[in-house]
């Protein structure tokens, strides 16, 4: 495989916490991610302009002769994977992963007729995306909107944080469960509290699923370089850092929008 960038394609923040779990898992390897903070959420969007919004930054990543293109966020898959699976580069060799199905994949193979509780924002669990393609025993679906507020507060590990977790996942506090399934990456950053108030196995490792996928397509170019990590978005570096405050600071290019 040749020495070129890994594309990361992400509306919001949806796949940060993937950005960063690969980088640190792959020095070698170089990731540009990228998202559209400044049009996103697309829910209530006209399809054509969101087609648009992620067709720029796609044509961005190809411009960096990305040899792969992983879309980690559901809301493009819901509006936009015709377009994407019409994507190529001019050696027409590019891989393209979908977290979507990667999770999809992963839960059917390892947890089929088990007990699930997937967690998403409100809007994404109405899109079915994912509820009719698991195969379960049973499916609680808890919509994540506030705990994710709890996250981007920088309220964590707080009392509050305990508090709104334990009404958040009320439906299945006396249920088994044995896999967590969270569709956004950041969500990781509750394990703790979901780890109180939740009787399950596992909690999902969505870049471990990747990375496995990834492996399995022979994409690493296993030299000694090391890689150049790049967030690219389109509001200030600043605004951008203050909302994810727990990753590292990378490289950073501001897009136009």
């Amino acid at each position: 495989m040749k020495k070129a960038p890994i594309g990361i394609l992400d509306g919001g923040f949806e796949g940060i916490n993937i950005f960063e779990k690969l980088v640190k898992k792959y020095p070698y390897e170089s990731f540009i991610y990228i998202n559209d903070l400044q049009n996103y959420p697309y829910e209530g969007k006209e399809i054509e302009d969101i087609n648009n919004y992620v067709k720029r930054n796609v044509d961005y990543l190809l411009s960096k002769d990305v040899k792969a293109i992983i879309c980690v966020n559901a809301s493009i898959i819901e509006y936009c994977i015709e377009y994407l699976e019409s994507v190529n580069n001019k050696d027409n060799t590019l891989i393209k992963l979908y977290l979507v199905d990667s999770i999809i994949n992963y839960i059917n193979l390892n947890f089929e007729q088990k007990n699930m509780l997937l967690l998403g924002k409100e809007y994404i669990l109405k899109a079915n995306l994912f509820q009719k393609n698991f195969k379960y025993n049973h499916l609680y679906n808890i919509a994540s909107d506030e705990l994710e507020n709890i996250i981007f507060e920088n309220k964590t590990k707080t009392s509050n944080s305990f508090k709104i977790t334990r009404e958040v996942l009320r439906p299945v506090i006396s249920k088994p469960v044995d896999i967590i399934i969270f569709i956004d990456s950041y969500l990781e950053n509750l394990s703790i509290e979901l780890k109180e108030y939740c009787n399950f196995n596992e909690i999902i490792d969505l870049a471990q699923i990747i990375s496995s996928e990834l492996m399995v397509k022979n994409i690493f170019t296993y030299t000694k370089e090391k890689g150049r990590n790049i967030i690219v978005s389109n509001i200030d570096k600043n605004d951008f850092y203050k909302k994810v405050y727990w990753i590292k600071k990378y490289s950073y290019e501001k897009l136009s929008n």
